[in-house]
């Protein structure tokens, strides 16, 4: 990882932070990411939460994204919040053609 320049922004300091992922049937990929970013930073970097996830899968990985990652109940993002100190997201989903699944938190 590089040292940023003086006077450059930290990704925290933006309010609009997009995690773009590309995913196929495998929908955990996210969460994993997502917990490393924000709960898990590497030495002298800050957590990364993002303001906005965007998946662009096929339409199984769709599906399988709204069952495994947005069950209000169950869903994997759900467990990960509930268990770390990322705040729980509100979901508002659009799948494009049934391939990309556009998830803002």
């Amino acid at each position: 990882m590089t040292t940023p320049s003086a006077g450059a922004r930290q990704s925290h300091e933006y309010p609009h932070r997009v995690l773009l992922m590309v995913t196929g049937r495998t929908p955990q990929v996210v969460t994993e990411t997502l917990y490393a970013l924000a709960c898990r930073p590497g030495p002298g970097e800050r957590r990364f939460v993002p303001t906005e996830i965007h998946l662009i899968t096929t339409a199984e990985g769709a599906q399988d994204a709204r069952i495994a990652l947005l069950d209000p109940k169950d869903g994997w993002f759900q467990r990960l919040c509930a268990a770390s100190s990322v705040v729980r997201p509100r979901f508002r989903t659009r799948f494009r053609g049934a391939t990309h699944a556009s998830i803002t938190v």
